[in-house]
């Protein structure tokens, strides 16, 4: 029987201690792994049920990192989420569906697996990196648990707080390749998009390239939107990619957008873009909402032509 597991940040290590203790099943039965933020008082105390490193979790360490486990072994017995995370990953080994979307980017080391664009200033003659890994990101255990589930992985969910706290800038991913699977990926709109007057180390690019999301790809689900022309750039390559045979199997887009767009008026005076919800000609459902409603850009779903942006407008 498959499960659904959804735990917070905090209670991974007891969920670990239990797994390890009486669940035989669980490890193997589990097929999708929600992770929860911490509540407020979760947060002002220290988890009791750990008082020293297990054997078995020390096995589980050295098995995944034989070459130097010290520092996730010593990350375990300071009680660190993440380092229980890691763990966790590792026992879950036919895990197809990881669903971080209601953390912060910040709490999630392993997230350095996805390989981020690191933004630069334009003005910034010396070239300095404004976005800098915070210091519990660098152990190299962080990113190498997740790394090993990428290819197995079918349905991918980003933390939608995307940017960092006291930085204000957080950085693009920069490949998204390593999940071979993946037919399902939601993401937050700053994790696809470069930040405002900000260039990443592609430079030319103003959102992810298509050539490095999953060929297997069918469901991409974009969150916090903003409307703008980066943004339907996005929508447009990706039709593209689909065109071009790169990603053959995409089937449907869904923008969700924070704040309310009045009409398809509003929408439309973006740099004469004419954006039109409904089937395209090269089979993308494309759909736009405002929270749990529709945006209705058109009384009735119309065929429009390969691309969402009128050529003629695009270049005049």
């Amino acid at each position: 029987m498959a499960h659904h597991v959804i735990v917070r940040l905090r209670d991974i290590s007891s969920l670990l201690q239990w797994m390890l203790n009486y669940s035989t099943d669980l490890p193997f039965a589990t097929l999708t792994l929600e992770i929860q933020p911490n509540t407020l008082s979760q947060r002002a105390e220290r988890n009791p049920s750990l008082k020293r490193l297990s054997a078995a979790r020390e096995d589980v360490v050295r098995a995944a990192l034989p070459d130097d486990p010290n520092e996730w072994i010593n990350d375990l017995r300071a009680e660190h989420p993440w380092a229980h995370l890691a763990i966790l990953l590792c026992m879950l080994v036919n895990l197809r569906d990881l669903r971080l979307g209601a953390c912060m980017l910040h709490a999630l080391p392993l997230c350095n697996a996805l390989s981020f664009d690191h933004p630069r200033r334009k003005s910034d003659a010396n070239d300095a990196m404004d976005w800098i890994r915070p210091r519990h990101w660098h152990p190299r255990y962080t990113s190498a648990t997740l790394a090993a589930r990428a290819p197995q992985l079918s349905s991918l969910t980003l933390p939608t707080e995307w940017l960092l706290p006291q930085r204000r800038l957080g950085a693009r991913v920069a490949d998204l390749r390593p999940f071979t699977s993946l037919r399902d990926l939601t993401a937050p709109y700053d994790a696809l998009i470069s930040s405002p007057s900000l260039n990443g180390v592609s430079g030319e690019s103003a959102h992810l390239p298509v050539d490095v999301f999953p060929r297997k790809l069918e469901r991409v689900t974009v969150l916090r939107a903003i409307v703008n022309e980066k943004l339907y750039g996005l929508v447009e390559a990706l039709l593209d990619a689909k065109s071009a045979g790169v990603v053959v199997h995409l089937a449907e887009v869904e923008v969700y957008f924070d704040t309310y767009v009045a009409s398809a008026g509003h929408l439309n005076r973006q740099r004469g873009i004419r954006v039109r919800a409904g089937e395209t000609q090269v089979g993308v459902m494309v759909k736009f909402w405002y929270r749990e409603k529709e945006i209705v850009l058109e009384k009735k779903r119309i065929d429009v032509q390969k691309k969402l942006l009128n050529q003629t407008s695009l270049h005049a």
